[in-house]
């Protein structure tokens, strides 16, 4: 697993994970097992704590989906938040279904006179009948939700669904998260958690994750981030990338490199597209829409000037920020959008970094999108350096030799295919060089 994911991986599930430890160990449960052990008491506080830590990963879950300014800029990226967010997923998967074996095996054992019924001690313990209505209540209800928060992680993971399923189907999380959320904050009265430190940390998860699930379910993520703008321009370049001018109804805060989700009138749903050119002074945006999949194959024919388009963003850490001597640019295919608002700053503003930009696409450099880079490169001082993968795709092989004599001080700032980018980390690690050098922006964000 990538270095850098590991980071944020260690980072924020093991931090999760130990915030759920650390509820159970404030709870009576350790104190109960000790004072009255039994295989059932061991059960039973298993699934307390098992149940601790699937919800801490569903909270982790939707604090990350709500896409918090401040989160994302600990994460170092929109991009990273979905990566530890999917991560959550798993763990919560995994935590839950030890919690339901847990629950309901004994169960099947017992119906198949593998082990012998308990006898019934005939104590109610302390809840009144209200409370112990509140809890039955919350128990029935996460038996159903089980299946559901089941189903809808492993179709997330799993299958490949299209963008516009994967969203419908994640829609649905926020609200069997508020029912899981009840079921965590009523189990509490069986256990007397209120009357001890894990009732207060456990009601302040909820409220927390209630809160994101909420935002969610109103659909305001990201609403302070979002504007309204016009289609002012359409044009085509080589018959299969659209280069779309849209003018802002207000500024916004932008840096070189970073994206934006794009809300058309004929789709419900965001996509998320590189940023080519901003005026602030004009409040004007350009984007290179390469026809790839399905949603920009149609908008193909949908799109036309004077159409409403909302504007979420930016978002992104591929900003060219840091104090590297040596920046080595990697773009491949239609991953060139992000570079070419940093190259006209450079053709503007003094740098006295030495850069480089590797272009890998399939065809002339002519025939590629900026027609113009050639020249764009040269008024910006960086090297341009084009692979044509019809003739010869050899780029790892001139990317090793680069790297190779430029290893002090480099910076990798890179944007393209999924595969590219594992090939250029697996360079990165049999040179023994720390993938913290790597900066990219993860545009599958699933």
């Amino acid at each position: 697993m990538e270095d850098i994911f590991m980071k944020y991986f260690n980072r924020w599930v093991i931090s999760f994970l130990v915030i759920g430890l650390v509820i159970y160990g404030c709870s009576p449960g350790l104190v109960n097992l000790v004072n009255d052990y039994s295989l059932y008491s061991l059960r039973k506080q298993l699934i307390y704590l098992s149940g601790t830590l699937a919800f801490c990963m569903m909270t982790l879950a939707v604090i990350l989906a709500a896409r918090f300014s401040f989160v994302n800029k600990l994460l170092k990226g929109l991009d990273k938040a979905y990566l530890v967010h999917k991560s959550a997923g798993i763990f919560c998967l995994f935590f839950i279904i030890i919690h339901w074996l847990l629950k309901k095996a004994p169960h099947w054992l017992k119906d198949f006179y593998v082990i012998a019924r308990p006898a019934n001690s005939g104590r109610r313990g302390s809840s009144s009948a209200f409370e112990v209505y509140l809890i039955n209540l919350g128990n029935t209800m996460v038996d159903y939700i089980f299946y559901v928060v089941v189903a809808l992680i492993v179709i997330a993971l799993v299958f490949k669904l299209s963008y516009k399923l994967f969203r419908l189907t994640h829609k649905l999380f926020p609200l069997a998260y508020l029912f899981v959320a009840y079921h965590a904050a009523t189990i509490q009265l069986r256990g007397e958690w209120f009357k001890t430190p894990s009732g207060f940390l456990l009601t302040l998860l909820v409220l927390v994750g209630s809160v994101c699930a909420c935002i969610a379910l109103l659909q305001r993520i990201g609403h302070r981030r979002k504007t309204t703008a016009t289609i002012e321009e359409i044009s085509l370049q080589n018959d299969c990338v659209m280069v779309l001018k849209l003018m802002l109804s207000k500024s916004v805060n932008y840096q070189a490199g970073q994206f934006v989700f794009l809300t058309f009138e004929h789709s419900s749903e965001p996509h998320p597209f590189s940023i080519i050119s901003f005026d602030g002074n004009q409040g004007t945006m350009h984007f290179a829409i390469k026809f790839l999949g399905d949603f920009t194959q149609a908008i193909r024919t949908v799109l036309a000037v004077g159409q409403t388009v909302t504007v979420e963003g930016p978002y992104g850490e591929l900003t060219f920020n840091d104090d590297a001597t040596r920046h080595l640019y990697i773009a491949g295919g239609i991953g060139i959008t992000p570079f070419i608002t940093q190259l006209s700053q450079l053709a503007h503003d003094e740098s006295d970094r030495h850069i480089a930009l590797w272009y890998c696409a399939k065809g002339e450099l002519s025939q590629q999108f900026p027609h113009n880079l050639a020249t764009i490169c040269q008024q910006a001082q960086v090297d341009l350096h084009y692979i044509n993968s019809l003739v010869k795709n050899d780029l790892l092989e001139q990317l090793e030799q680069c790297i190779a004599q430029n290893e002090k001080g480099l910076s990798i700032w890179f944007c393209g295919p999924e595969s590219l980018l594992d090939a250029i980390k697996g360079l990165l690690k049999r040179k023994n060089i720390s993938a913290t050098c790597l900066h990219c922006d993860h545009f599958n964000m699933r």
